[in-house]
């Protein structure tokens, strides 16, 4: 994702669903870019800020409570918009790429790699796709090909979709396998702990739908990138 849009020192980076900080540490250490992440959840905006501190990059990369679908920044304040497995997350990803545009510099870039559905009509009788999304909190999965649509519809030019299904193939193996193992411990801590939320109590089924919906080849994992001129 860095390489697709050039990410250097020059820039300033919004990391759109930061998570614990992964992506924005890594970004400022390998490219020394300046890194802002927003996240939803204060529980990871705490940890990420921790991460942060903790790799020595206080004042190059910060995180903060806030919806990527309302950006609390002003136009044109970022080079760079970075998403990563997170706008599959929004009821309507067009409003995140409205934001998205809004909040980036003339020049700026937008990378976000992400699942998408395969095709916006495919039989699906099991439900694999909407069952896996009600455990991870996915509303619904758009197209790729759909996404490149709306993302012109919002301003952007030179939008490039690419598919890289193939590449994480083994990875979503791997999860599954890992989902498999982890099942029975999951559900004893369950039935040890009926306070625990719901998508606690469910999140490991996701590990097992999700590589069952793609051997069914219901969605991809692409990456999409676009410029603002």
């Amino acid at each position: 994702m860095a390489e697709a849009v050039s990410v250097s020192a020059a820039d300033r980076v919004l990391d759109a669903g930061c998570g614990v900080g992964g992506a924005a540490i890594f970004l400022s250490q390998e490219t020394g870019t300046r890194v802002i992440g927003i996240s939803l959840s204060q529980r990871q905006v705490g940890s990420a800020s921790y991460n942060a501190e903790k790799a020595g990059l206080k004042g190059r990369v910060s995180f903060q409570v806030a919806d990527f679908t309302e950006i609390p920044f002003a136009d044109e304040s970022f080079s760079v918009v970075w998403a990563c497995e997170s706008v599959c997350h929004a009821a309507d990803k067009r409003i995140f790429l409205k934001e998205a545009f809004r909040v980036l510099r003339p020049g700026g870039r937008l990378v976000l790699m992400d699942f998408f559905q395969a095709n916006a009509r495919q039989d699906d009788p099991d439900q694999l796709l909407t069952r896996w999304g009600a455990t991870w909190g996915v509303p619904h999965y758009a197209v790729l090909e759909e996404m490149g649509a709306w993302t012109e519809e919002a301003g952007f030019s030179t939008v490039v979709v690419r598919d890289f299904t193939e590449e994480i193939r083994k990875s979503a193996r791997r999860l599954y396998w890992a989902a498999k193992m982890g099942a029975v411990p999951s559900r004893l801590y369950n039935l040890t702990h009926p306070r625990v939320s719901r998508f606690a109590r469910t999140h490991f089924q996701s590990g097992l739908l999700q590589y069952r919906a793609l051997k069914a080849d219901l969605w991809r994992y692409g990456m999409l990138t676009a410029a603002k001129k």
